[in-house]
C-alpha cells in the first residue's frame, strides 16, 4: 500500500532532479543557440520521469487497494 511519506520522497526527488538538471543545464546553454536552449525543458521532465516512474513502480509492485462505492438503491 502507498503510504504519503512514499508519495512525497517520490515528488521531491522527482522534483529536485529536475530543477537541478534545469540549473545544470542553464548554465551550459548560455552561449548556445537559442533551439538548443529550448530543450532543457524537455531534458528536464526526462531527468524527472527516469526518478519518478521506477519509484512509482516499486510503491505499487504490491498492487493497490480498491474499493467499490455501491450506489444504494432507493
Amino acid at each position: 500500500m502507498m503510504c504519503w511519506r512514499h508519495i512525497g520522497v517520490a515528488y521531491v526527488t522527482a522534483t529536485s532532479t529536475a530543477l537541478a538538471t534545469a540549473v545544470g543545464l542553464n548554465l551550459y546553454t548560455k552561449k548556445a543557440p537559442p533551439l538548443v536552449a529550448r530543450w532543457v525543458k524537455f531534458a528536464d521532465v526526462a531527468a524527472a520521469n527516469c526518478v519518478n516512474i521506477p519509484m512509482m513502480r516499486q510503491q505499487v509492485e504490491g498492487g493497490l487497494d480498491l474499493q467499490c462505492w455501491q450506489r444504494q438503491e432507493e
